[in-house]
């Protein structure tokens, strides 16, 4: 048969029993759920979604009710007509008004061109998972029975239209251009022909993918089919857009699942204490799914998975979150590789690491997308999840024992801020509650333990318990010790057997405070001697100390009563002013004795002093048990021979012991010795040298100039004022400090001046006097120095009579020579160049040297003259060297007429108006120092060419061309390149130069050069 030929397989019946459901079925109005102008959407049974596209509009929207109203025949609107036929048989006419036609019939292709609205419609986030093209032959019955035969064929492409096109305009001639084929073969047709169907799925895709490039769909005959011509419905409106009534315009039919949504999440908590948790999501899939991707909410923006085609998502054990220590150390990106951990049971530390967000911190926040081969569906709404506390409360802080008795226990501790109650256990050893235990809402209790003895150690641990049942670590043990209001203990003593009775050593007893209550001066503690007539006493507590339960105290004792020799024996307990003494008891004995020998000093006169006259001797005589004391003397050279100064039984502390005259003893060295003896036999002894009656030794003076103001030296013995007397008068003194050196202000005194200078002692005794003659050290004044320029051979000027000058230059001495009696100097040198700065001094006879004159050399040497090439009258600059730096000025007599500055390399350009020919222009360099140079004198050269002459008419018969141009200029006439020739004009400047004869509509040009070989313009004349 003719359809076996064109390979037409027949499908039998089970398969178009299944294929039924894929086919387009009547539209019940009923359930259509959406509209646009050109489309419909419905709802398929298995919740996904059906779009129906067509070429006209078969709705439009009423403004009144703001409903969509029918469109009968697409006609409500102004959009194009998006249906055309084009036929190869008439390349030049349209059939949009027609019905479509596709095929080729007598080797003519037919070309049916539909697009199908202004555009897809909204897919509002769905996902598109098939597109079918349906076209219905003209006359031809549409059977829609499971049972009903249908076949498949190639004899058709289906193709993208590639560019703009217009129905009613489109023709073959100017048809738009085509992409390959799309489709190859049909889906469906009815074995009786009527209802076409072509898997049109890619290009929906690309056009909701790029909108922009939607120009439609082109369905022709294939080309390996031939009369394979068919005849299809065209759309007209709503009135043809139902199967109800067998009305069949061609449509596009887009299967798209909805939206994802997340229609179930759960938060769950894994274990207590755990501090994870995980959550679980649920949504429902539809038909043309491929798989899910999941999006979680890092903090700063959402991170994708692929999770595959599933329903059903959990966290639990996929290793997505980071770490605890990747989040401490600033991670908040999710770990896509699975190698992190389950989720924390509150994500506000990574939300922190992401820079903070405004969404409720203590909730994770999903979307999910859905995707196939076409694409990706839009992400549904976010849903938010909170997983269950699974964190355990903080641990305790600061634990405080705030009594600890034999009746009651009373711990305080910070409150935990996410806590709701407390368990609290008291031991003999850590960890253990076997003296009790309780729970607390609020951050302290009261525990009535078990009974214990005072001083027995006691273990407190708290743990922090949530609402949740979360509970933290029991915090370390703190220790305590019961403890009796009041109790002590000694614990060390610091006290010696023998105590001398001159001294008050240290000695201290440390004290435990072993009760409840705190010691403190405020509340009456102290610590007491159990005696009466105690010779100690200890220091009382400072008015800051608190001496806590468990601290211990160290007093210090003093003596406060008489010591007397012999055995002491005392107790020491402490004492509460209301309770009295308190504690265990501290015994001590000790003897107080004497073995210290008398302490005795002299501090005046010192060690070696020299002593004159009578003499007051001080020092120091002290023992506790002092008996009697002697002063005596005797000569260095007979030590035996002691003479009693005087004796006594009283101390003395720095005071006068006795006065010793001196007068009449022998100049010479004596000694000086105190003794004391105490009534245990204890003897204390000093012996001290002294000078007596010696003479004064003279004072080393230091050399003296006329320029000094202080007279400088050194004394052998201090103690002493140094005078300095010129002739009679004393003209200064001073006392030498402690190492015998002296400075003695005087006023400046003439060269050759005799000063005497001696020391005077306390008691008046002078030595013999030093004499020094004052020293010339004044430098001459600075000399005058006359000018000196860069041509100079001598350096001259006025200094000190008899002064020699040195002139330098730098560290090198030019020369020098000595002043005359008036002062004058004339030194040679060298010739200097300008700028060179020389230094001049002047030395007198004492070899004293003057401060420098400092003279510059001063420039005198005029620049070069300036070079200067040739000057047109045409110039409106001159533009030569110089020296550099130089102002060049040009003058044309003795007027100015430009001048500029020579740069660093010598070139200058001096602006000047034009000036005339044979002009004599004067050009001079000036530098700094306004040195003038030779003048550089320079002819104006004619460079102005001659004005183009003028040249008259020349015709075929003349034998000349004549003209006027510049006087005396020469004119030469060419043909081309060709010189015909030449004449010089007259003083007027008439000119005639003889040619041959030219033929006519020659050009010939004439120029002029003039006498200073100036050539102008070439003039044009055509022989007439």
């Amino acid at each position: 048969m003719n359809l076996l030929s064109k390979k037409v397989a027949v499908v039998t019946a089970f398969l178009l029993c299944s294929q039924h459901f894929g086919f387009v079925k009547p539209i019940n109005a009923e359930t259509v759920i959406s509209q646009t102008e050109f489309s419909e959407t419905t709802l398929n049974p298995n919740l996904s979604s059906r779009l129906a596209v067509f070429p006209k509009p078969i709705y439009f929207k009423d403004t009144a009710s703001n409903n969509w109203l029918p469109d009968w025949d697409g006609s409500v609107g102004e959009y194009p007509d998006y249906q055309a036929s084009i036929s190869e048989s008439l390349p030049n006419s349209d059939s949009s008004d027609q019905n479509l036609t596709a095929g080729t019939h007598s080797g003519n292709q037919n070309i049916s061109l539909i697009k199908f609205g202004n555009q897809l419609p909204d897919l509002n986030g769905g996902l598109m998972y098939s597109a079918d093209l349906h076209l219905f032959e003209v006359d031809k019955p549409v059977k829609w029975g499971y049972w009903d035969p249908v076949y498949i064929n190639q004899s058709y492409t289906v193709h993208k239209i590639l560019d703009a096109w217009e129905g009613g305009a489109v023709t073959w001639s100017d048809r738009p251009e085509i992409s390959g084929p799309y489709a190859i073969e049909t889906m469906r047709i009815g074995v009786d022909g009527g209802h076409f169907k072509w898997d049109v799925s890619q290009m929906a895709a690309e056009w909701y993918d790029d909108p922009a490039a939607d120009f439609g769909l082109a369905v022709q005959g294939s080309s390996d089919v031939q009369e394979s011509y068919r005849s299809f419905y065209s759309g007209k409106g709503y009135a043809n857009k139902s199967y109800d009534n067998m009305d069949k315009a061609p449509r596009l039919m887009i299967n798209f699942a909805p939206r994802p949504v997340l229609s179930q999440g759960s938060g769950f908590g894994l274990q207590a204490n755990s501090s994870k948790g995980y959550v679980r999501l649920k949504w429902n899939s539809h038909q043309g799914i491929q798989g899910y991707k999941l999006s979680v909410f890092n903090g700063e923006e959402y991170e994708t998975i692929d999770i595959g085609m599933m329903t059903e998502w959990t966290s639990l054990g996929k290793g997505l979150w980071p770490t605890a220590e990747a989040i401490q150390n600033g991670a908040y990106r999710l770990a896509l590789d699975a190698s992190g951990s389950d989720m924390p049971d509150n994500p506000s530390a990574l939300y922190r690491n992401a820079g903070g967000t405004s969404k409720d911190p203590s909730r994770y926040y999903f979307k999910i997308t859905a995707y196939n081969e076409f694409g990706e569906s839009a992400a549904s709404e976010e849903i938010s999840i909170g997983v269950p506390d699974q964190t355990a409360p903080q641990p305790i802080a600061n634990p405080v024992i705030t009594e600890a008795s034999p009746n009651k226990v009373k711990v305080k501790w910070d409150r935990s801020e996410d806590a709701t109650g407390y368990h609290i256990k008291v031991g003999s050893k850590p960890g253990l509650a076997d003296i009790g235990s309780k729970e607390a809402t609020e951050n302290e209790i009261e525990i009535d333990p078990y009974p214990v003895n005072p001083l027995t150690p006691v273990y407190v641990s708290i743990a922090a318990k949530d609402g949740n049942g979360n509970m933290s670590l029991y915090s370390p043990p703190i220790t305590g010790t019961i403890r009796i209001e009041n109790d002590a203990k000694p614990l060390s003593s610091s006290m010696p057997f023998a105590i001398s009775v001159d001294s008050n050593p240290v000695m201290a007893i440390t004290m435990e405070n072993l009760g409840s209550q705190a010691w403190t001066a405020e509340t009456g503690f102290e610590l007491r001697s159990i005696n009466a007539d105690a010779i100690l006493t200890a220091d009382p507590l400072l008015p800051e100390e608190r001496i806590e339960p468990g601290e211990t105290k160290t007093f210090l004792l003093r003596f406060t009563g008489k010591k007397l020799l012999g055995p002491v024996s005392d107790g020491w307990q402490m004492y509460q002013h209301e309770k009295g003494y308190f504690g265990n008891i501290l015994l001590k004995s000790f003897s107080i004795e004497d073995k210290k020998k008398p302490e005795v000093t002299i501090t005046s006169p010192q060690a070696d002093e020299s002593l004159y006259k009578t003499v007051n001797i001080r020092g120091t005589i002290k023992d506790e048990t002092l008996e009697s004391y002697s002063l005596s003397y005797a000569n260095s050279n007979s030590p035996e021979d002691w003479k009693l100064i005087s004796s006594g039984t009283a101390s003395k502390a720095n005071e006068s012991i006795s006065s010793w005259d001196t007068s009449g003893l022998a100049p010479g060295e004596y000694i000086l010795r105190l003794e004391a003896l105490d009534k245990a036999g204890n003897t204390g002894s000093l012996s001290l040298k002294v000078s007596v009656n010696l003479p004064v030794a003279a004072p080393i003076i230091n050399p003296v100039s006329d320029q000094s103001t202080a007279i400088t030296g050194g004394v052998i013995k201090t103690g002493v004022t140094v005078f300095v007397r010129k002739g009679t008068q004393v003209i200064g003194k001073t006392v030498p400090d402690v190492s015998g050196f002296f400075s003695i202000p005087i006023p400046k005194q003439p060269a050759g001046t005799p000063l005497a200078v001696y020391v005077q002692n306390n008691f008046d005794v002078q030595s013999e006097a030093v004499t020094v003659k004052v020293s010339d050290k004044t430098a001459p004044a600075e000399p005058t120095v006359n000018t000196v320029s860069d041509l100079s051979l001598i350096v001259s000027g006025k200094t000190e009579k008899g002064a020699t000058i040195t002139v330098k230059k730098g560290d090198t001495v030019l020369g020098y020579k000595t002043a005359g009696a008036d002062g004058a100097y004339t030194v040679p040198i060298q010739k200097q160049k300008a700028g060179t700065v020389l230094s001049v001094t002047a030395k007198d006879a004492s070899k004293n040297i003057s401060s420098a004159a400092s003279k510059k050399v001063i420039d005198k040497t005029p620049p070069p003259a300036p070079s200067v090439p040739t000057v047109g009258d045409n110039a409106t600059s001159i533009k030569g060297l110089a020296e550099k730096g130089t102002v060049v000025s040009v003058k044309r007599g003795t007027t100015l007429i430009g001048s500029a500055t020579a740069a660093a390399n010598g070139a200058f350009t001096v602006k000047i108006s034009k000036q005339k020919a044979g002009t004599a222009i004067i050009v001079t360099a000036k530098d700094a120092a306004g040195n003038i140079s030779a003048a550089t004198n320079k002819k104006v050269a004619d460079k102005t060419p001659p004005s183009a002459p003028v040249v008259y008419n020349v015709y075929s018969s003349s034998k000349s061309v004549s003209g006027k141009t510049e006087p005396y200029a020469t004119v030469t006439v060419k043909r081309g390149k060709t010189v015909i020739g030449t004449a010089k004009a007259t003083s007027k400047g008439a000119y005639s130069v003889k040619i041959k004869p030219q033929s006519k509509r020659v050009v010939l040009t004439a120029d002029s050069k003039d006498t200073a070989g100036n050539k102008s313009k070439a003039a044009s004349v055509i022989v007439k």
